[in-house]
């Protein structure tokens, strides 16, 4: 039996009385649909999934998440399968999909990939000779992959890939896609993408953005590239055999469409920088639309550099490798160009699609994450840093952006303050693999920086501290 409820006397308190509160709405749910898309928009596509969205954003939310995929592995394109037949919609969500696996039957990939019409990049990484072809040399294939604005393509090393009769035409069949802008192509060596030199290709009229890499290309020296290419604007060329190699190529392109040229030689151990010998700088003012320009090692004769720069008025935006020979000239003149509004002192020197080690070394070389970031190497540069601090002085005191790790590394104690400076004295006294610092949390029982970031910027100081003694 429950004990008599006590009656409240007067003395007794009422309780407080209970307000009802009208639920405030946020004024970014009243935006229409379609600038609501373009704020969800901003957001990565983590931040997007771990916000706590309510239903009104959560669409677009998805859609966010849903605009880039990377499959790397039969999981993932298991999943996105499940997700395409349980919600077909979806599937107009996908701006960028990366298959980075060696993906097993060409028609599931086809299947996936005409589901998606509104791709506009695809990534091929070690795809198969049949599934290759099957996913670009289709009839229809113009019209799946009609909105494809890029396509990076990525062949096994260990597959002939490029061997199938059907893809010694693949040159017309991307050359007739609509809206193809951007093209990346990567081999193994001894592969051959290109036809043969009696073959013509069609040109590719809206192509702007072309990445190659010679090691896959033995005939390239021979297209005609002003035909072929006649809208490019940006050129990325890697060699893994000769330097000279660029020379043939370069006499072909059309001088006023380039706006953009990195070329990438293969770095020699034993001559690094061939002996100062002049390869392409000649060529340059034949340019004359040229915007941006990255200078490598082993490429460009710097005393030559010093005449040749002048005459490239339009340059707004220069970047140096410290693996190339920099003078106090060069900068000097760079400085002047009118055109010029950023200047980038790389203090690295790494190779494309690999991480580059602690110590120098290539820690990997494949393709298991496309988005391959280069690691720091420590590099010298030929004249003294008193000489770069002037440059750089003057070069903002002229409007231009200046940037890169040579010139964080000049000034590290008044970049990040005293916490940067402790990292310097210890790493500096130690070496960067054998210094006491310790991530915070971590639970190894080694004695190295267990942070990357902290390994990586180590090498950069401990690189400006011997050179800067």
């Amino acid at each position: 039996m429950s004990p008599p409820r006590r009656r409240r006397t007067s003395s007794q308190p009422s309780p407080p009385a209970v307000r009802l509160c009208q639920r405030q709405t946020s004024p970014l749910l009243d935006l229409p649909d379609e600038l609501l898309t373009l704020v969800l928009a901003e957001l990565a596509p983590v931040e997007a999934i771990d916000a706590n969205l309510c239903h009104r954003l959560r669409p677009f939310a998805r859609a966010r998440i849903l605009s880039q995929i990377n499959l790397h592995s039969e999981t993932d394109l298991w999943d996105l399968e499940h997700l395409l037949r349980k919600s077909p919609g979806s599937g107009n969500h996908v701006r960028e999909l990366a298959i980075l696996f060696e993906c097993s039957g060409s028609a599931r990939c086809v299947r996936l990939i005409k589901s998606l019409p509104g791709l506009t990049k695809l990534v091929l990484c070690q795809l198969e000779s049949d599934t290759l072809a099957a996913l670009l040399l289709e009839p229809d294939a113009r019209d799946y992959l009609g909105n494809l604005r890029a396509l990076h393509l990525f062949a096994r090393a260990d597959d002939r890939v490029l061997q199938n009769p059907r893809i010694s035409v693949w040159g017309d069949y991307l050359a007739s896609w609509p809206a193809l802008e951007e093209l990346f192509l990567f081999a193994a060596p001894g592969m051959q993408i290109v036809p043969t030199p009696k073959s013509r290709l069609m040109p590719f009229w809206t192509l702007k953005r072309l990445h190659l890499s010679l090691t896959a290309f033995d005939t390239l020296d021979v297209l005609d590239f002003d035909r072929v290419f006649p809208a490019l604007e940006d050129l990325v060329i890697e060699e893994t055999k000769e330097p000279n190699r660029f020379r043939p190529i370069l006499l072909k392109i059309s001088p006023t469409s380039l706006r953009r040229l990195d070329l990438r030689p293969a770095e020699k151990k034993s001559d690094r920088l061939l002996g100062g010998i002049s390869m392409i700088d000649d060529l340059l003012p034949r340019f004359t639309r040229l915007e941006t320009m990255y200078f490598r090692p082993s490429l460009y004769n710097p005393a030559s550099l010093v005449h040749v720069l002048p005459q490239l008025v339009h340059l707004r935006h220069v970047e140096f490798d410290f693996g190339t020979r920099v003078t106090s000239e060069i900068l000097n003149v760079v400085i002047e160009l009118p055109a010029l509004r950023s200047l980038v002192f790389d203090h690295t020197q790494a190779a494309w699609g690999c991480r580059v080690g602690a110590k120098g070394s290539p820690a990997d070389s494949s393709h298991s994450s496309y988005h391959m970031w280069p690691g720091w190497i420590p590099a010298r540069w030929d004249h003294p840093t008193s000489d770069l601090t002037k440059t750089v002085t003057r070069a903002r005191e002229r409007g231009v952006h200046c940037t890169g790790t040579a010139v964080e590394a000049l000034v590290p104690r008044t970049l990040l303050g005293v916490a940067l400076a402790i990292i310097l004295k210890e790493i500096c006294a130690y070496g960067p693999d054998s210094s006491p610092i310790r991530a915070r949390g971590a639970d190894d029982t080694e004695g190295f920086v267990a942070s990357a970031f902290l390994r990586d910027f180590g090498l950069i100081l401990y690189a400006w501290n011997a050179s800067n003694p």
